[in-house]
């Protein structure tokens, strides 16, 4: 199993609140979680390959591909936001199956666990 965590910055250097990040492998939905408080990790086969990490938020979006051999990332965009409140902070699998603030996703034979 392999775990990473990402984190999005604005670009005052601090935590992004409310981006949505979401995870793919083999190009493949794994899940990922909207109006986050900026951070996620996710626990992974390393049987799935390389993970990439989409993020969106006010109109931006970035992307990047995560292997075994990485164990964080840091997005940094280019505008800056307050602290939003009332996030969800719930995290979500391709079948619709939710949880606060973490998940278990099924995918295949294998688990993917996501954590908001």
């Amino acid at each position: 199993m392999h775990q990473f965590r990402i984190q999005v910055l604005d670009g005052a250097g601090q935590v992004f609140y409310g981006v949505t990040i979401n995870l793919y492998a083999r190009d493949a939905y794994l899940g990922g979680i909207e109006e986050s408080d900026g951070e996620a990790t996710i626990r992974y086969p390393t049987s799935l390959g390389p993970v990439t990490v989409l993020i969106e938020a006010d109109g931006y979006e970035a992307q990047t591909t995560i292997g075994a051999d990485r164990s964080s990332y840091t997005f940094s965009l280019p505008t800056s936001r307050q602290r939003v409140t009332g996030g969800k902070r719930e995290a979500r699998c391709a079948d619709g199956t939710s949880g606060q603030p973490c998940v278990v996703c099924a995918v295949g034979n294998s688990t993917v666990r996501i954590c908001a």
